[in-house]
């Protein structure tokens, strides 16, 4: 059987170009096929430890205003509220976000109905990388730009997932920030479902595990990747071993 083909086009006068874009736009959750996996996005420990420091700190300015202890139940209701509450809502967003791995496609968002769609001929398997400390991708250079599709959830490690832009249309192509605790995993059922729809797939999660990148809130001006795809740039593929 002949191996399906990646969406890929040479210039703004490729045939391939308008067809393409149109059935991505107009694409439904549904047209994605069966599900066959699921993830949660969830915060983690150490972006909730911050949270907390955060708040002390703030709970810490407030007995400094003019006039405590009076105000003293203000600092007691930041210190004690604020992390508790934020977290709450940040846990609840977290559970409803979910990443669903679909035989012709990813969706991710709320619900199944969502229109954040990334079709599997889209994602160049090249391009695809576990990334550790997740919450500081945006402070890169490189991702100040073009910032990803932020689906992160205060989790501390995510898989960057490059592919069709449908939740602005431009760039045409762009990293989705994908949080769960589980990227590695997210990544194996990525490539399951692209081999199994036919595209040469076979070693992407591997290779997502071997150029993991650590995120830097204190980067220096370096960028996290070396490499982001314009909307002409081939399939880069995963390198050959060796």
């Amino acid at each position: 059987m002949a191996a399906t083909p990646f969406f890929q086009v040479e210039g703004p006068d490729d045939p391939e170009l308008v067809p393409g874009l149109e059935r991505f736009v107009m694409l439904d959750a549904s047209e994605l096929g069966r599900v066959r996996a699921r993830f949660r996005t969830a915060p983690t420990a150490r972006p909730m430890a911050v949270v907390l420091v955060i708040s002390v700190i703030l709970a810490g300015l407030a007995l400094l205003i003019p006039g405590a202890p009076e105000n003293a139940n203000v600092a007691v209701a930041v210190l004690v509220c604020m992390p508790a509450l934020f977290y709450f809502v940040t846990v609840l967003v977290g559970l409803a976000t979910r990443h669903w791995v679909r035989d012709r496609g990813l969706a991710t968002g709320w619900h199944r109905r969502t229109r954040l769609m990334v079709p599997w001929e889209t994602i160049d398997p090249g391009r695809v990388h576990v990334v550790e400390n997740a919450t500081a991708v945006v402070f890169h250079p490189d991702f100040q730009d073009r910032s990803p599709t932020y689906l992160n959830n205060l989790s501390d490690r995510a898989l960057l997932v490059c592919g069709f832009n449908s939740a602005t249309f431009d760039p045409l192509f762009r990293y989705w920030l994908l949080g769960t605790p589980d990227p590695e995993g997210l990544a194996q059922q990525i490539e399951k479902a692209m081999v199994d729809a036919g595209l040469e797939a076979h070693g992407l999660a591997a290779n997502a595990s071997r150029t993991a990148v650590r995120a830097r809130y204190r980067n220096g001006g370096t960028p996290l990747l070396g490499d982001h795809r314009e909307p002409y740039d081939p399939v880069l593929g995963v390198p050959s071993p060796g």
